[in-house]
């Protein structure tokens, strides 16, 4: 699959955005890892894998869900860098030889060459972190155990849709997958967890031009100025074809942009980069003799 980071291409730069400033970040290395059997074989179910799949696994630990996943995929590259949790790695995976261990941050190496597809209970405290990273990785998709809430705000849950979901939509579908009780997990956290699944589009969903003008609604759209979608646009269209762009899209005029979906964003980028009509301008009279010029 050719990059979408790459080429003609190039897709999205993430706005840093307060929400996953680094000065809102929890660097740790914690995890609080899954336990409950039925939990992990409902995780990797939903990891979709294949038996030509190249996968990686971000945060190991002791090796549970590797053994799980190891006879789904070709290769496991899994990375875990507390060593300590080495020798119980070692013994889940015994006599599985398509697994290596890298200990080490999955966020400071370069991935295999070969990597086709990303998985993992990823600690809750990187969770921003992570993502970010994965978005700028050459592979088809990821799945990961992230916490509830984090998962439905990517996945527009109740109708709200966050700026990195709609940022990133063009290259890339975000899924809710199963919820996973926090009671599966060790130690317990304080909140339940889902599955959230991330595919990279093979191409993206809109054209070169398309993709601009895309880039620049939604860029002005969640500045916020004006307090709703339409009056932050106004910036950059006139309102007639703004009206009409907005009518195709089935959005309110009056519609904040949280509530926007992903297609509406489509229909109104394609709509707003059709070539303006220019006004016909009326045909130029012969002037008189002498009108307009300085007498001598």
């Amino acid at each position: 699959m050719p990059s979408p980071r790459s080429g003609t291409d190039r897709r999205f730069a993430p706005s840093r955005s307060t929400e996953n400033s680094p000065g809102g970040r929890r660097r740790t290395l914690s995890q609080n890892f899954l336990t409950d059997p039925r939990a992990a074989v409902q995780f990797v179910d939903a990891c979709e894998l294949r038996g030509t799949d190249h996968a990686v696994e971000i945060g190991a630990g002791a090796g549970s869900l590797t053994a799980l996943i190891a006879p789904r995929v070709a290769t496991l590259t899994a990375y875990e860098p507390d060593v300590h949790l080495a020798e119980r790695f070692n013994r889940a995976v015994a006599g599985l030889h398509n697994v290596s261990l890298v200990h080490a941050d999955v966020l400071t190496e370069p991935l295999p060459a070969e990597t086709s597809t990303l998985v993992g209970n990823i600690p809750f405290g990187r969770t921003a972190d992570i993502i970010r990273w994965t978005l700028d990785q050459d592979v088809e998709s990821a799945t990961y155990i992230t916490q509830l809430e984090y998962a439905r705000k990517r996945t527009g849950h109740r109708g709200r849709w966050s700026q990195l979901t709609i940022e990133s939509w063009p290259w890339l579908d975000w899924r809710l997958g199963p919820r996973i009780s926090r009671t599966a997990f060790r130690p317990v956290p304080a909140v339940d967890a889902a599955v959230l699944q991330l595919t990279f589009r093979d191409r993206p969903l809109l054209s070169g031009e398309q993709l601009r003008g895309y880039q620049a609604i939604v860029s002005t759209g969640f500045k916020g100025v004006g307090g709703t979608l339409f009056r932050s646009l106004q910036a950059l269209y006139r309102t007639g074809e703004l009206g009409a762009a907005f009518e195709l899209a089935g959005l309110d005029r009056e519609v904040v942009v949280a509530f926007v979906p992903p297609e509406a964003w489509l229909i109104l980028a394609v709509e707003l980069s059709q070539p303006r009509e220019q006004p016909r301008r009326p045909p130029v009279r012969g002037r008189r003799p002498g009108r307009g010029r300085l007498r001598q």
